[in-house]
């Protein structure tokens, strides 16, 4: 399952509110395990074994000091609020930062 959120979505790194994001997706993914019998071919039964979420944030906009916190978060939480509701995602971790600067209009 993913969800897309509008731009009108806040969050929050360990409490902290960032400023400045361009957009927001959660993916859920459930992992299922087959249990079968000795000799069976067909499994006897389904058991769920957890559920991950893959957030991506692209575009942040950082102060330096942010940036600099950014990179040594782990197993830090993501508090997503949207149209009155919260949802909090913990024991997170970075798969990738992509860094890009972005200068000003008109400046070469």
């Amino acid at each position: 399952m993913e969800l897309l959120y509008p731009s009108s979505v806040s969050v929050e790194f360990n409490g902290a509110p960032v400023k400045g994001f361009r957009s927001l997706e959660v993916k859920t993914e459930k992992t299922l395990h087959e249990v079968k019998c000795f000799g069976e071919d067909r499994p006897a039964a389904v058991v769920e074994q957890g559920t991950r979420y893959r957030i991506t944030c692209k575009r942040l906009c950082l102060s330096g000091e942010d940036f600099g916190r950014l990179h040594k978060l782990s197993g830090f939480s993501v508090t997503v609020k949207y149209a009155g509701k919260k949802a909090v995602y913990t024991g997170c971790e970075w798969l990738r930062i992509q860094e890009s600067a972005l200068g000003e209009p008109g400046v070469a």
